[in-house]
């Protein structure tokens, strides 16, 4: 537990927001703990035994008033911390066993290449999904996994922007850190249907902001509302915002989309995107 100087113990904490997360908190906290040196826990309004399960598995526990802004509460999180390097997960992500030297090592690397302090590690990530019902195959749902990489481990000072769907501020560049997780939130009925809300309302205060077009769409695809997601989809691809990694992944996503509709119009719009 060294302050981060030259030649001493790197000071890495776990930094997380939680609601309600009995069903899988423990098992978060357990596969983070042999990679971090405290664990902070700031819980926005939980009615079950998320707070005692957090102080059972050793984290530190605050509270914070939710104000329906991710941003603000995650903020809050990151204040309560002194470390070097801040990890941010949520309650649904499990990281998978791996060597704290090695990550030390990682992040010495990125100082020297980027400078201390001027960059993000990023995650490799693998959210599993429900796949759309297959008709033709009796409508049964299965799971899918999609990988993404994601800036989660934050040097000291950075602090994250936007109502939902937050993403860390100040244009870092982020590379990949050895860490990978798997999440299965969106396996869980309510996330989408809570995660729309949010969005329409952040789509009302930012219309222009592209991310919010893709998490709108993807979202909707999730809550198998196809036809509803199209609009956002279209949107995304017309913008042609190849600089951002979403772009890419928004318009896969429009292409399955419009093939898991399969009409021959809808057909004919995949083949001109391609």
């Amino acid at each position: 537990k060294g302050p981060g100087k030259a030649g001493k113990s790197l000071k890495i904490n776990l930094v997380m927001i939680v609601k309600n997360e009995e069903r899988s908190l423990t098992r978060c906290l357990l596969a983070a703990r042999p990679f971090v040196d405290e664990m902070i826990v700031v819980d926005t309004g939980s009615t079950d035994r998320t707070k005692e399960l957090a102080r059972e598995a050793g984290a530190r526990v605050f509270d914070f008033v939710w104000v329906r802004d991710f941003a603000a509460a995650r903020n809050y999180a990151l204040e309560q911390s002194d470390a070097d390097w801040n990890l941010v997960l949520d309650a649904d992500e499990y990281l998978r066993p791996g060597s704290r030297g090695r990550l030390e090592a990682e992040l010495r690397r990125g100082d020297k290449r980027y400078g201390a302090g001027r960059w993000m590690g990023a995650v490799l990530q693998f959210d599993a999904y429900w796949e759309v019902a297959d008709q033709a195959m009796g409508g049964e749902k299965s799971v899918s996994i999609h990988s993404s990489v994601m800036p989660r481990l934050l040097p000291r000072g950075v602090r994250y922007e936007g109502r939902i769907h937050e993403q860390p501020g100040g244009k870092l560049p982020y590379a990949r850190v050895s860490l990978e997780t798997d999440h299965d939130g969106y396996l869980q009925e309510g996330k989408n249907e809570r995660n729309l809300g949010y969005l329409k309302e952040a789509v009302e205060q930012e219309p222009e902001n592209t991310y919010y077009w893709y998490q709108m769409a993807i979202t909707l695809r999730g809550k198998e509302q196809l036809e509803e997601s199209l609009e956002w989809f279209r949107r995304l691809a017309a913008y042609e915002i190849h600089s951002v990694g979403y772009w890419v992944d928004g318009v896969l996503r429009y292409l399955y989309t419009l093939m898991d509709l399969g009409t021959e119009a809808l057909l004919l719009e995949a083949k001109a995107v391609i």
